[in-house]
């Protein structure tokens, strides 16, 4: 056949067909070219609605373009429709090229769509796909460092910073990539991990508005899991936590905060719970050992801990917390120089934690860099040891002593690595679970009833701290109260300290004094402050310390003033004499705080310890700001510290002997707390001092008018954690009912309540985490504090008012509510049963606390000063229970007993209290002891050991009543309206 021959003509219309069809395909090409060019240069400028449609029809015609799909993302996004952008960024090959941008976009996105969980997948997904060389690898950890940090998870925040940090150092220094944060800052990002608070206002803000957008979202739901767990709130960590195990029941981050609150709790069959559904690896050797020992002293097989406790300080000899157990568990075992070794280890140590902690965020790399790197490197934080290091190096060019610092940190490092071994999980459950015995549940404590009252029963005190624009420190600090029987009537009145107009700002209105509330008996009270000689504005006031000083059987006020005290003699008929010249303490200046009455030396007059602050010039105070310019109250630590006084009272006037005393240490504290007891059971009376940001204080009485100051070696330098805390308030009491008194001190923010537990001789323990009390008191800032029977059901509670020194919002909070933590069955430290109904869900800046039964009904009341607010008067009315309320006097020793030690015997439990000076934050409490009986009527003994040396038994002495025991007489009396009468 032959081929067919197309004409011509044909084959030349064809070709310019051809050729016309290829021009528009091309110019449709250059069209859609300047198009998206056009598109992609709206983003850029950000004329987004201009750009979406174009790229939308682009992404129709080439769906598998992922920057386009990046692009379109972005439009939707800025448009507004986040839902709409996480869809289509969704559709990304994670392993592309535009995998880590649409994963960083998408986080954005999700975050603020309340999705925290979709957000952290979509970021482990470009991880694990690879991230290319870019600055991107560093930004999508950095992301989840963010969530991680928001969700409360600390676990995790660590070893994500150490990922991103060694990113980062691929950049060479000054060439740093802008998306990513510096070396320095993820250097201070590691460290903040341990060393400040969260900012738990904030976080619950921000988790409240995730879960308010997308109320199923269970990391959101973890987060507020650890959010109730840092605040004390166990019952609602517990109830988020239970809705996060049924979502993500072998998610490793939800079974670490299973348990971390079962630690909080003392759950041990919750902690064996979480752990068995951890996998191998999941905790470090250290965190291992140290459960090892919290198993074993939760069982009680003391001889097991101290085992596990040696093996972790093996590995790591700068555990702060593991050094204080240690130290705890051999004065129990009988080991006291083991003890004390350990305790001069942890003394050095929280000395350069001290030092490292309050330089850390400000010092200059140049100049004190070094010594924070050594100071990382003493305390074992070798990361950040390294870290600074490696700053050091980079400002230097690596020179030789940094390349041989680097080098030893290193070997150091992995010398710590090697170890003892720790158990395995596994290991560990079985060990663990051979010694847990199952139990029901504990007892609840009975509910305790406060009503708050003020106003409308005659106390209209209204407290002026006497803020200024540039925020001086006294103004934060003021706030005392006592309660006492300043006119014999067998009545506890109030007496209110007032702050007022500080020196050199004439622009304030004139104080309007401090005030004597005079209790009338039928639950209304009387300013009787003129009257009683006590009016006027004479000066301005911190606190107040109620103590018969001269023997005369009337209670005496000591008032603690900026510059100076005042010293006011009760003349017997309910009115004052101002005796502070005549008396000796004319040149008791300075910044005094807290003081305390107490027989030194067995003369039977009370002698005067104050506490003492900063060194504050009215004239030329100093100024302190913010990094945002603005003032703030100064740090402490910026202004040089005011020892103590002491005064040895020589027949009703005061003589300084602080100095051949003792009490003038080298490095003196900044008290503002002080109480006065034996604490080492030797009979004589000791001084125990909180300070703010410095050591406490423990001053032994020597027994030859000398005291040695001993609170390292005694345990009560600093807390378990280490550091000098703030210390604030103390309360001291026999609370787990050893017949040892023992001491809680209240701490800034972040770092709880101390409980101190007397050991005996002299030594005490951290047990703050143990019953609960750490937990609970970590998110306030307490200052006055006591420990009283709140529900007469014969255990100790622990009252305490709170409020910041400056504010923080919306970082931190600012007022507080005061807080009843109530006595367990346990041994544990609960909160009350309804903590957001009255008067616990009042906010206020608490700063004095006084107790005692104001209103004569057999239950402890109490008063508090609220700054810049009314006082508040909180009558008790918690039902049921029996009491004993004992008022001692003494004869050879002092008139107030201060020093005496009493114990009643009932139902065949033995309860102890001492009568102590001084106590709480500023403020003093009422004179009589008071014992809770629970259901007993009838107490079978009362022991009554007098500072004279003297002991008396009283038996068979029917309960709820009230009772004077004077020395000597061996027998009870019933109260009298006046103290001097026979």
């Amino acid at each position: 056949m032959r081929a067919r021959r197309w004409p011509v003509g044909m084959l030349l219309a064809a070709a310019v067909a051809l050729s016309c069809w290829g021009a528009l395909t091309l110019a449709r090409a250059r069209r859609d070219r300047s198009q998206l060019a056009a598109a992609i240069s709206a983003v850029e400028a950000g004329r987004f609605e201009e750009a979406e449609p174009v790229l939308r029809r682009r992404l129709d015609d080439r769906p598998g373009d992922d920057r386009l799909r990046f692009l379109l993302g972005t439009c939707e996004q800025r448009l507004g429709r986040l839902e709409e952008a996480v869809d289509t960024w969704a559709a990304i090959d994670p392993a592309g090229a535009f995998g880590p941008r649409a994963a960083l976009a998408a986080s954005e996105a999700l975050i603020g769509l309340g999705r925290l969980a979709e957000a952290e997948r979509r970021l482990d997904l470009a991880i694990k796909a690879g991230e290319g060389d870019g600055p991107e690898p560093a930004m999508l950890r950095e992301r989840l460092v963010q969530i991680a940090r928001l969700t409360g998870r600390r676990d995790e925040l660590r070893p994500l910073i150490e990922q991103v940090w060694n990113l980062a150092l691929k950049r060479p220094p000054g060439r740093e990539w802008p998306e990513v944060s510096s070396p320095r800052d993820l250097l201070r990002q590691y460290c903040l991990v341990d060393l400040e608070p969260p900012p738990v206002e904030q976080r619950r803000a921000e988790l409240e508005r995730a879960l308010d957008r997308f109320p199923e979202d269970d990391r959101a739901w973890l987060g507020m899991a650890h959010l109730e767990l840092e605040e004390g709130r166990l019952d609602l960590a517990s109830g988020w936590l239970r809705r996060c195990l049924a979502a993500r029941p072998d998610d490793p981050s939800v079974r670490l905060a299973q348990l971390r609150l079962a630690i909080a709790a003392g759950d041990s069959s919750s902690a064996l719970e979480a752990l068995d559904r951890l996998p191998e690896g999941a905790l470090p050797p250290d965190r291992l050992l140290d459960l090892d020992a919290w198993f074993a002293e939760r069982r009680g097989d003391l001889d097991e801990a101290r085992t596990a406790l040696r093996r972790l300080l093996e590995r790591n000899p700068t555990d702060l917390e593991a050094l204080e157990r240690l130290s705890g568990l051999l004065v129990r075992l009988g080991d006291p120089a083991g003890a004390a070794e350990l305790r001069a280890r942890k003394a050095a140590l929280d000395a350069a934690m001290n030092r490292y902690r309050s330089r850390y965020f400000r010092a200059d790399l140049i100049d004190e860099g070094v010594e924070l790197a050594g100071l990382a490197e003493r305390l074992g934080r070798w990361f950040e040891a390294e870290g600074w290091w490696t700053l050091i190096g980079r400002s230097r060019g690596f020179d030789e002593e940094s390349r041989e610092a680097l080098a030893r940190i290193q070997e150091r490092r992995r010398s710590a690595e090697e170890g003892p071994s720790p158990p395995t999980i596994r290991e560990l459950i079985a060990s663990a679970s051979a010694g847990i015995v199952p139990g029901g549940d504990p007892e609840a404590p009975p509910p305790a009833r406060f009503v708050e009252v003020g106003r409308e029963v005659g106390l209209d005190f209204e407290h002026e701290p006497g803020r200024t624009p540039d925020r001086q420190l006294p103004e934060t600090m003021s706030g005392g109260v006592a309660l006492l029987d300043a006119d014999g009537d067998g009545r506890l009145d109030i007496f209110a300290v007032q702050g007022g107009r500080l020196p050199g700002q004439p622009g304030l209105p004139p104080s309007s004094g401090d005030r004597l509330y005079r209790n009338r008996g039928d639950g209304t009270f009387e300013d009787v402050t003129e009257s009683a000689g006590l009016g006027g504005d004479r000066g301005y006031g911190h606190g107040s310390c109620s103590a018969d000083f001269d023997g005369d059987g009337h209670p005496d006020l000591l008032v603690t003033r900026l510059g100076a005290v005042s010293l006011y003699r009760n003349r017997g008929d309910g009115t004052f004499e101002d005796v502070t010249e005549s008396a000796g303490l004319a040149g008791a200046g300075g910044w005094p705080t807290s003081a305390a009455f107490a027989d030194i030396d067995g003369d039977g007059d009370l002698d005067l310890y104050i506490a003492r602050y900063v060194d504050w010039n009215p004239t030329a105070p100093i100024r302190c700001r913010r990094e945002d310019g603005s003032f703030s109250y100064c740090h402490p630590l910026a202004l040089p510290a005011s020892p103590d006084l002491l005064y040895r009272n020589d027949g009703g006037r005061f003589v300084d002997v602080s100095e051949e005393a003792g009490i003038r240490v080298p490095e003196a504290g900044r008290g503002l707390g002080v109480v006065a007891l034996d604490l080492d059971d030797d009979r004589l009376i000791d001084f125990y001092v909180a300070n703010d940001a410095t050591a406490n204080f423990f001053f032994r009485n020597l027994g030859d008018g000398r005291f040695e100051e001993t609170a390292e070696m005694a345990g009560l330098a600093a807390n378990a954690q280490g550091g000098y805390q703030a210390g604030m308030g103390i309360a001291c009491g026999d609370l787990n009912g050893d017949g040892a008194i023992d001491l809680l001190v209240t701490n800034f923010f972040g770092e709880g309540t101390t409980y101190y537990e007397n050991l005996g001789g002299g030594q005490f323990v951290d047990r703050s985490a143990s019953v609960g009390l750490l937990a609970a008191t970590r998110s306030l800032l307490g200052f006055g504090t006591a420990l009283i029977d709140a529900q007469n059901d014969g255990r100790l509670d622990l009252l305490t008012v709170n409020g910041h020194v400056d504010d923080h919002r919306p970082r931190f909070p600012y007022a507080m509510p005061a807080q009843l933590l109530l006595g367990s069955s346990v041994g544990r430290l609960v909160p009350v049963d309804d903590p957001g109904s009255p008067p616990w869900d009042r906010p206020r800046l608490g700063r004095g606390l006084a107790v005692g039964d104001v209103d004569d009904d057999g239950r402890v009341d109490a008063v508090a000063i609220d700054q810049g607010g009314p006082l508040a008067l909180l009558l008790n009315r918690s039902e049921g229970g029996h009491f004993l309320t004992l008022r001692l006097e003494g004869t050879r020793s002092n008139r107030d007993a201060i020093g005496a030690t009493c114990a009643v015997v009932a139902g065949g439990l033995r309860r102890v209290a001492v009568r102590f000076g001084g106590g709480s934050y500023q403020s003093s409490s009422g004179p009589a002891l008071h014992f809770g009986l629970g259901k007993e009527e009838w107490v079978d003994r009362i022991e009554v050991d007098w500072p004279s040396g003297l002991r008396e038994v009283i038996e068979g002495v029917p309960a709820d009543r009230r009772y004077r025991i004077r020395e000597g007489e061996g027998r009870i009396r019933e109260p009298s309206a006046s103290p001097t009468a026979d």
